[in-house]
């Protein structure tokens, strides 16, 4: 999904005009994983399986391996949700130490992207979210604010952060 209709599905106050697809291109943690030979090789099941039982008249066949596929797609669906957690730390703290205690309960970082399809449903929009991953070119990270605005600011990258911000990582 572009990078506005992410924004745009917020309903933000305010949007900084440095976050756009040029400072923060696409990472690839952004993108979807790709079709697994596992699911080419269901869909195929599926589909010569129901031909063959449905052509024979055993419909009893036919049902089953629908179920069986439709049962797959949903096991390999939850396989390629991604697993989000908020960090707080209560203190002032580089970003250094923040990524070190990610990299320690087995996260990383999130993208801009990321953030925002979590802030959708997730954000409470009453404490700062920070996305740590990435930089743009002139060393900003995204930030959802809620100190002036409601927002989403290109925020200069710290040294060290405010005891009040959450950053947002991923599951490895």
């Amino acid at each position: 999904m572009k990078l506005e209709k992410l924004i745009d599905r917020l309903d933000l106050d305010y949007i900084d005009g440095m976050v756009n697809e040029e400072s923060f291109p696409v990472q690839k943690e952004d993108k979807g994983k790709k079709i697994s030979v596992l699911e080419i090789f269901l869909t195929i099941l599926f589909v010569f399986g129901t031909y063959f039982c449905l052509t024979d008249g055993d419909i009893i066949s036919g049902l089953s391996i629908v179920g069986f596929y439709l049962y797959s797609l949903r096991l390999l669906s939850k396989e390629n949700k991604k697993e989000y957690q908020l960090f707080h730390f209560e203190k002032i703290i580089s970003s250094k130490d923040v990524i070190t205690e990610m990299n320690k309960a087995g996260s990383r970082p999130a993208t801009l992207r990321e953030m925002l399809r979590w802030a959708f449903k997730n954000w409470d929009r009453k404490i700062p979210i920070v996305a740590l991953q990435q930089r743009s070119e002139t060393n900003y990270i995204a930030m959802l604010s809620v100190f002036i605005n409601v927002g989403l600011f290109a925020h200069v990258a710290l040294s060290e952060w405010a005891s009040d911000c959450r950053f947002l990582a991923v599951k490895k």
